[in-house]
């Protein structure tokens, strides 16, 4: 008897790019706290939250108020606020001349001017890069045969 397990496959919705939209910025009282792709997040990286693109995906970013860019690498998940599009690390958004308002309009595009899109993210991958570094013990490890309820 033949068991398949089908992972579904997430796409950033076939969403070419530019896209355009909002973006946030966080900072200070997250630094040190995992990120969604297992890395510590540093305020002074340039680095950003996305919904749905892979984590390692670098993206370049345009403040359409004063035309200024940087270039940041995908390794969080979010925004989780209607309208917004990306949320950007504190030095990102400061290259953007965003930290007094907040958020900003921007275009969000493929870094690499060869791409007009990004490949589908696929949550079998990101699991194949996913390590654990503590043995997890499951029932199959455990000794039964020596349980208190034994008549010895």
């Amino acid at each position: 008897m033949f068991f398949f397990l089908f992972l579904p496959v997430f796409s950033h919705g076939g969403m070419d790019f530019p896209q355009r939209g909002i973006a946030s910025w966080y900072g200070i009282e997250y630094a040190g706290k995992p990120t969604a792709s297992g890395e510590p997040f540093n305020p002074e990286d340039m680095t950003a939250a996305h919904r749905t693109l892979p984590f390692g995906t670098v993206v370049k970013v345009t403040n359409t108020h004063n035309g200024k860019h940087v270039i940041v690498r995908i390794n969080d998940r979010g925004p989780f606020v209607r309208g917004r599009i990306i949320d950007l690390s504190r030095r990102a958004a400061e290259e953007l001349d965003m930290i007094l308002t907040g958020t900003a309009p921007v275009i969000v595009e493929a870094a690499d001017d060869s791409s007009s899109s990004v490949q589908p993210l696929d949550p079998a991958a990101e699991l194949a890069e996913t390590v654990i570094e503590e043995p997890i013990e499951t029932a199959a490890d455990r000794d039964f045969t020596n349980s208190a309820n034994s008549n010895e």
